[in-house]
């Protein structure tokens, strides 16, 4: 796997930080924006895992209550009708 370059804005308080932290630490700013954007990437992975087997799970039952909901709406037609 290689290595893409992209550019990125911060602003003015976090870049400090990232400077401040980066020097007190000797390691440079692009290790500590590598392991942060992993980090933010990896805790968010589960997240999305889980979403999508709720969805996953619910969608009979979803399907369910839109079937009961469109008998009793078609019920209703038939009286306006």
């Amino acid at each position: 796997m290689g290595n893409k370059k992209i550019q990125i804005h911060l602003d003015a308080l976090l870049n400090e930080q990232l400077r401040t932290y980066s020097h007190t630490n000797m390691v440079d700013e692009e290790t500590v924006i590598n392991a942060a954007l992993r980090q933010y990437l990896e805790a968010a992975q589960p997240r999305s895992s889980e979403l999508a087997a709720g969805y996953k799970e619910m969608g009979p039952i979803n399907r369910a209550i839109s079937a009961d909901y469109a008998a009793t709406e078609e019920k209703d037609e038939r009286r306006i009708i």
